[in-house]
């Protein structure tokens, strides 16, 4: 695979979703933060993903 794999990305979101489940909001919406411009680049700003992680609260 490799870092701008769509899998890679994927991977990258579940972990920083379970990072907010697990109490860390501040590291989650920072993961959040670093992962949206690779989702912007590699699927484009209209694809679900993006817009998924646009959105996502962290919990």
């Amino acid at each position: 695979l490799g870092p701008d794999h769509p899998d890679t990305l994927t991977a990258r979101s579940n972990l920083a979703w379970w990072r907010g489940e697990a109490g860390d909001a501040a590291g989650a919406a920072a993961a959040y933060d670093q992962l949206l411009p690779d989702l912007e680049r590699v699927l484009g700003p209209d694809h679900p993903d993006t817009r998924w992680g646009r959105t996502t609260p962290t919990p």
